[in-house]
């Protein structure tokens, strides 16, 4: 099935357009992306990339395109259930940024208890929990992803934050 996204502006509103995968993104074009962190337990999830996607063994956070006629919380609930399985409403948006031809919404998931795992096939291949230091110290290697590692370093300060008022 061939994915089609709505065409946004940098203010990230639809601009009336769709693209599927693979088109080329005019100036002034934005395909909308989620990223979803998740904390549960004092812990981080990262996710490996399966080996055949951009990026193939790379390690990241839970995220994806938003699909055509999706906002963008539907489509971080949707990535999240289907890349880990974690189905839950407890999103909070951390912030909107532009990125090449990507507007991103960052989120954050805060979780009492760690949930089981399920991968997605062909798109992750690995899972680890990560304490903040061991996390703050992946997001910088050369196997992560150099854009997210960027978004989370800008949002750390609320990330901190919110993982206290929640505790």
């Amino acid at each position: 099935m061939q994915e089609i996204y709505d065409v946004l502006d940098k203010n990230g509103h639809k601009i009336g357009a769709t693209k599927t995968r693979g088109d080329i993104f005019k100036k002034d074009e934005y395909m909308g992306v989620v990223n979803v962190l998740v904390y549960a337990e004092g812990d981080f999830l990262v996710t490996k990339r399966h080996p055949n996607k951009p990026y193939g063994n790379y390690y990241e956070i839970t995220g994806g395109g938003i699909l055509a006629g999706e906002d963008a919380l539907k489509a971080a609930k949707r990535e999240l259930k289907e890349e880990v399985g974690i189905e839950t409403d407890n999103l909070i948006l951390l912030g909107e940024a532009t990125d090449y031809h990507f507007y991103v919404y960052t989120y954050l998931v805060i979780l009492a208890k760690k949930p089981a795992i399920t991968l997605q096939e062909k798109e992750t291949v690995a899972y680890k929990w990560l304490n903040k230091d061991a996390f703050i110290k992946k997001i910088h290697q050369d196997n992560f992803l150099y854009f997210v590692q960027e978004r989370l370093d800008a949002y750390q300060d609320e990330i901190e934050s919110l993982i206290k008022e929640a505790k």
